[in-house]
């Protein structure tokens, strides 16, 4: 035994384990920083431990990340039913999920689907973040995710989204991201983001709807908020649900467009507030379109142009119809705008080395 300050002999029977004599509120808070197989780990410590995660406020799900916590059967598809038993056991014994604050799932294989109909929540829950990525689009994703008030932040891959009129209304929401997402038509797409009204950040990639791919509908949302779009589509097929997208956005600061030509920014002013623009168009893109864009975007103070060799060669295949003094002037300004932040770089670079005498 050890002596205390006072001389006194000290049990380590007692003072050995601190952490257990804190009050339960702080033990769950400091298992909500872990992830959750670790979180969960620590039940087979004592009885008392033994359902202290089941009231964690962060879910954090990765079957990439739980290797070495099963028994290892040198089959991958062992590993993954193992994960999928585990998220299953996990949503089933927490003790109330409306209390979470982030829920975060990762699953990497199409083994064994995960049931996501075990996630209940309601309008009230204190849910402010969800990222959920699976692959192939093999589930659905609830519906009472469509209604949740303090949820912030959305991200989502791989799920099918389905959306009834009048049923997405995410009052919080500020930023909305989705890859290779498919709806059931093309207007769960647009319910769904019109039903944001304070949205700051929207990430579209290769999102698609196979019963729709040769209809075009129109989505138009005024997105007052919005600061950061991102569209990027597919090459290898028309997977756009939207054909035009027409985003009412004053307070745009950053606009990114990566194969995808169907974006018409509403009103005939330039954005005042726009920083930067990427613009890589497709081949086979609309001109008339791309120069009205151009026009609005001219404020930007960085500007990237990844196909201008493409709209140059329209141009002359078409000089026709479409070439005119105002364009002329708008592809020139473009390439002159690239070209002197390219030489303000290299005279910066220049100006900030130190050559020896």
């Amino acid at each position: 035994m050890m002596r205390t300050d006072q001389g006194k002999l000290a049990d380590p029977r007692i003072d050995g384990d601190r952490l257990s004599s804190l009050p339960d509120e702080i033990l769950t808070h400091i298992l909500s920083s872990l992830q959750t197989k670790y979180a969960v780990s620590t039940s087979v410590l004592s009885r008392r431990w033994k359902d202290l995660w089941t009231r964690v406020s962060i879910i954090d799900l990765d079957n990439q990340s739980l290797d070495g916590l099963f028994s290892d059967r040198g089959v991958q598809e062992a590993r993954d039913l193992e994960f999928s038993r585990f998220v299953r056991r996990v949503l089933s014994k927490h003790k109330n999920l409306n209390s979470l604050m982030r829920f975060h799932l990762a699953y990497c294989s199409n083994v064994r689907p995960i049931c996501l109909s075990k996630i209940e929540l309601n309008a009230a829950s204190q849910l402010e973040e969800i990222v959920i990525k699976l692959p192939y689009r093999m589930r659905k994703l609830p519906r009472s995710f469509y209604t949740l008030k303090n949820l912030k932040v959305l991200k989502l891959s791989g799920l099918k989204i389905i959306t009834a009129q009048g049923s997405v209304f995410l009052p919080s929401l500020k930023v909305l991201e989705l890859w290779r997402v498919e709806t059931v038509n093309g207007k769960a797409l647009s319910r769904l983001i019109t039903g944001c009204p304070v949205l700051e950040t929207v990430h579209l990639e290769e999102c698609y709807c196979p019963s729709e791919l040769n209809r075009k509908h129109k989505l138009t949302a005024s997105l007052p908020f919005l600061k950061n779009l991102t569209i990027i589509g597919n090459l290898n097929m028309e997977t756009m649900l939207v054909r035009p997208v027409v985003i009412e956005a004053a307070r745009l600061e950053h606009l990114q467009l990566e194969n995808f030509d169907w974006l018409e920014i509403a009103g005939n002013c330039p954005l005042s507030c726009l920083e930067s623009a990427r613009l890589g168009m497709r081949e086979e893109g609309e001109i008339r379109s791309l120069i009205d864009l151009l026009a609005q975007v001219s404020n930007a103070k960085q500007m990237w142009l990844s196909s201008m060799t493409m709209v140059t060669k329209q141009f002359a295949l078409n000089n026709q119809a479409f070439l005119s003094p105002r364009v002329i002037w708008l592809i020139r300004a473009g390439l002159l705008i690239c070209f002197r932040l390219f030489c303000q770089m290299l005279s910066n670079n220049f100006k900030s080395q130190s050559f020896p005498s």
